[in-house]
């Protein structure tokens, strides 16, 4: 994909988010991996609007930039189904913007329920980078990498049982 469909395709998911959230209020500071001082607006999601109109354009942005072989395909039945029933409450997010205005950073932070996995509280965190420039993912302190799946299920089992 090129770089204005990359654009264009990041802006109807922001598009859809801008009425998919409500009860703005300024949050903490917040720095991004490159070391770019950010303040934050936190927001509330609104559940209906998001897994009716955000999760499609994420999906259907992530499915074109993976040449249709995005995640949300195998998890059976459309984008805004499968939103609703995993999703338990109202998702908190967090907007990082830079001393220029830029939108630098979005997270999410959300309650779900995953089928085979159970109850779990998820966070996702998108930094915004420059186009065409290579991007660094740190592990963030205190994470450590499975195996696979069925080691995070056994985990999540594990967790859950106590």
């Amino acid at each position: 994909m090129s770089t204005s469909e990359n654009q264009a395709e990041l802006g109807k998911v922001l598009a859809a988010l801008e009425s998919a959230i409500g009860n703005f209020r300024d949050g903490g500071p917040m720095t991004t991996n490159e070391g770019t001082q950010l303040r934050s607006v936190i927001a509330d999601g609104k559940i209906d609007e998001i897994c009716a109109n955000v999760v499609p354009a994420f999906s259907s942005t992530m499915n074109a930039a993976s040449s249709d072989g995005g995640a949300l395909q195998d998890l059976g039945g459309n984008a805004s189904d499968i939103c609703h029933r995993m999703l338990q409450e109202k998702p908190t997010l967090w907007f990082g913007i830079d001393d220029s205005g830029y939108l630098r950073m979005i997270a999410v932070e959300a309650r779900l329920s995953v089928l085979g996995f159970g109850r779990m509280k998820a966070t996702m965190r998108f930094d915004i980078t420059s186009m065409n420039k290579p991007v660094r993912i740190a592990k963030p302190n205190g994470a450590r990498l499975l195996a696979s799946q069925a080691e995070l299920q056994r985990q999540i089992a594990a967790d859950a049982a106590r």
